[in-house]
Parts: structure tokens; C-alpha cells; sequence
């Protein structure tokens, strides 16, 4: 279809090159300085900042090292403080991590109970504004629609409003007042894919409507994390290229809409 090579010729220009000895360096910086006060903060009873620690040790294990074991040995010590201690975010955030590494390995089953364990303590999280839940919400959702299937289905569907309503709180925070987060925008390409596994393409079409209008809307919002948002429309260019009832207005409105975000 003459819109997916369009954004593919796009996509071209997105590529970008990162620094990844500069990264790795300071990813073992961190996990040095950090693995230096443990004990100490055992010792003194500082038990949310050891946990904090712990997990900051764990994400940036996944930085410098191959594989992702010793990186979930100290994801699970930090999920194991915040449980004892009662520090949610703690316990919250080890369990989201440790839930991607068990996905990535294929332990779906394993990782979408972490994600659940995650949902359960998210709203308990100590002087939290729902960016928790927000975080839990987003790779849960995802796993659930990738794993597919009737209870799958039956168990994301209305997590997907909830993740919508948590999202446009955060949209509408200070800092984002005059645009939209990416997790708003992904909220209706998570609603559209549910109706293409039900069977409701027109209604899918209709959720990826609404999502390039949010785009139109938040504009200069969009351009400045094009990179988070071109993937939603994207999906959107596909799911109403499949229903073949483009009009030529609309496909240039389109062609437009990726321009922008490229």
C-alpha cells in the first residue's frame, strides 16, 4: 500500500546512532557506587533506600551484561525489601522489570503474574499520582493482547479503560498541560487491537480515528517524542488501509500526519 512504503521511507530518517561505550560506562558507575552502600543502608535500617539501590543496581545490570540473570538476582533481593518493608514503589518497579525479563525469556505465564503483582501494590505506592499504575498498566495490557486468547481477552478488555483514564491523568499533569503522554496515544491502539481480536474491524478503525485526532490536536506536543508516537500511527495507517475505504482526502491527511512526526 502506497501509505506503508510512505512511512517506511520515513522511517529511514528516524534511525539515530546512541553512545553505547558512554552508556555502558555510566551504567557501571551507577552499579558500582550503589553496590557500595547496600550494606551499610542494611546496617542502618534504611531499608526503602537499599531497596532503591537494589533496583537501581538491577536496570543497569540490563545495560552492561549480556543476559539478564544478575540483573533479576538483584531485581528480586529489591522486590524482596520492599515486600518485608511495606515500600510499594519499590516492590512495585522490581516486579514490572522482572516481569519484562521473564516475557523476553518466554516465561509469559511468570511474567504477567509479576505484572499483576505489580497492578495490585501500585495503588498502595506511598505519595503516588497514579504513574504506577500507569507503568504497570502499559507492558500488562501489551502482554495480555500479544498472549491472545478467550481469558486473555476477557481479562484485558477492562484494563484498557483504566489505562486510558490513568494516562489522560497524566496528560493532564502540569508539566504536560498543553499536549498528551505517549501512553494516551498507545491506549487507543491497544483498544483498536482488542476489537481486531473480537472480530470488529469498523470498530477498530474507529479507535484509530480518534487516536489521529488526539495526534492533530497535541501537534507540537507529538513532534517532540515523535519517536514513541510514530509506532501508534503507524498501527493506525495499517488498521484503516485494511478496511480499503481510504478516501483521497484522507490518505493525503495522512501522508501529511507522518511528515510531521518524521
Amino acid at each position: 500500500m502506497f501509505l506503508s512504503a510512505f512511512a517506511n521511507a520515513h522511517g529511514a530518517q528516524m534511525e539515530f546512532e546512541t553512545d553505547e561505550d558512554g552508556r555502558t560506562h555510566h551504567a557501571r558507575e551507577v552499579i558500582r557506587l550503589e553496590k557500595s552502600r547496600i550494606d551499610l543502608l542494611a546496617r542502618i535500617e534504611h531499608f526503602r533506600d537499599q531497596g532503591e539501590a537494589l533496583h537501581t543496581i538491577g536496570q543497569h545490570l540490563l545495560i552492561v551484561d549480556n543476559g539478564p540473570d544478575q540483573a533479576a538476582k538483584y531485581l528480586q533481593k529489591a522486590r524482596d525489601v520492599g515486600a518485608a518493608h511495606g515500600f510499594f514503589s519499590v516492590e512495585c518497579r522490581a516486579c514490572v522489570d522482572l516481569g519484562k525479563i521473564a516475557i523476553q525469556e518466554g516465561r509469559q505465564e511468570e511474567g504477567l503474574d509479576l505484572y499483576r503483582n505489580a497492578l495490585a501494590a501500585a495503588p498502595l505506592v506511598e505519595a503516588d499520582e497514579g504513574l504506577y499504575e500507569l507503568n504497570v498498566l502499559g507492558p500488562l495490557v501489551e502482554a495480555l493482547l500479544t498472549k491472545g486468547g478467550g481469558d486473555a481477552l476477557e481479562e484485558v478488555a477492562p484494563l484498557i479503560p483504566r489505562f486510558r483514564e490513568a494516562a489522560r491523568a497524566e496528560s493532564r499533569r502540569e508539566v504536560m498541560a498543553n499536549g498528551c503522554c505517549h501512553q494516551e496515544l498507545l491506549s487507543y491502539t491497544c483498544s483498536a487491537r482488542l476489537l481486531e481480536l473480537r472480530g470488529q474491524p469498523e470498530e477498530a478503525a474507529e479507535e484509530v480515528r480518534a487516536l489521529l485526532a488526539l495526534v492533530r490536536e497535541h501537534k507540537a506536543a507529538v513532534q517532540a517524542m515523535a519517536a514513541s508516537v510514530r509506532g501508534a500511527v503507524l498501527y493506525a495507517v495499517q488498521v484503516l488501509e485494511s478496511l480499503e475505504t481510504l478516501v483521497l482526502e484522507e490518505l493525503f491527511d495522512l501522508c501529511k500526519l507522518l511528515s510531521c512526526i518524521s
